[in-house]
């Protein structure tokens, strides 16, 4: 049975969500949605969610080893692994001057 103090805790952290939520949107009005996202760190948020489920596709969620040290190890190994194929991906670019 919900006691008295429990629906207003409930209804407390339902409130501040939707401020929460209404400051974003007052936002995303008055600066765009651009501005927006690099004044609240939106795109690191994003670029790290990707890398990590990037790490999890390829590399896998599991960790094999059980101890501290060997599985820092893996870690280090599932990164660089993983920046390695990322820079096999890559193109090797550079400019072109213009012929006269």
């Amino acid at each position: 049975m919900l006691s008295h103090h429990n629906v207003r805790l409930f209804y407390l952290k339902i409130t501040k969500k939707i401020q929460q939520r209404d400051n974003i949107l007052l936002d995303r009005c008055e600066l765009g949605i651009a501005k927006r996202q690099k004044n609240s760190s939106y795109n690191k948020c994003s670029l790290v969610e990707v890398a990590v489920g990037r790490y999890k596709k390829i590399i896998g969620n599991k960790l094999h080893s059980k101890l501290n040290g060997n599985s820092l190890s893996e870690i280090k190994l599932g990164c660089y692994i993983l920046n390695k194929i990322l820079d096999l991906g890559k193109p090797n670019s550079f400019k072109v001057k213009k012929s006269a």
